[in-house]
């Protein structure tokens, strides 16, 4: 959980909900989503999974969907699966939530970088977050002095971490 830089289509729009606010969505299609789901299925009424089943047999629990949650929910899908053709562009996501949109779209890197840059964060946390393409929301590191302190997102990246 934290910020990501995904791969969006030049001209993407980010679903907003019936509230005007950008609509949480996992950077997946739910088609996709829902096969993975099926399998997974499946694979729990086959009896894979033995050391989860029998876990799961420990709390009483017979359905794959008490144990695993139900099926994806389409709202929080995209409604296709993009080719690297169509995914050309970025942009910034946090990932708290199944994910919304907290850049805008950028054709390049670069320019994701220096808009990173005009936000407050240093050159060097945003080229290394462009790098990484990711980072949590928080990281707890001990200090020079023994304390331990914590480090807050993008600007984490501006210290090299144990």
């Amino acid at each position: 959980m934290g910020r990501e830089i995904r791969r969006v289509p030049a001209d993407w729009q980010h679903p907003r909900g019936e509230d005007g606010n950008y609509q949480p969505m996992f950077d997946e299609a739910y088609d996709d989503a829902a096969k993975s789901w099926v399998g997974a299925l499946i694979d729990w009424e086959n009896g894979g999974e033995q050391r989860q089943r029998a876990e799961a047999s420990e709390y009483n629990t017979r359905w794959f969907w008490d144990w695993e949650d139900g099926p994806p929910n389409p709202a929080c899908y995209r409604k296709k699966t993009w080719t690297d053709d169509e995914a050309t562009h970025y942009q910034v996501y946090e990932t708290v939530t199944e994910g919304t949109p907290v850049s805008p779209v950028f054709a390049s890197l670069e320019e994701l970088e220096d808009w990173l840059v005009s936000e407050g964060h240093s050159r060097h946390a945003a080229k290394r977050f462009c790098e990484q393409g990711s980072v949590p929301s928080m990281y707890i590191c001990p200090a020079s002095d023994g304390r331990m302190t914590i480090r807050m997102g993008i600007d984490m990246l501006d210290v090299d971490v144990p």
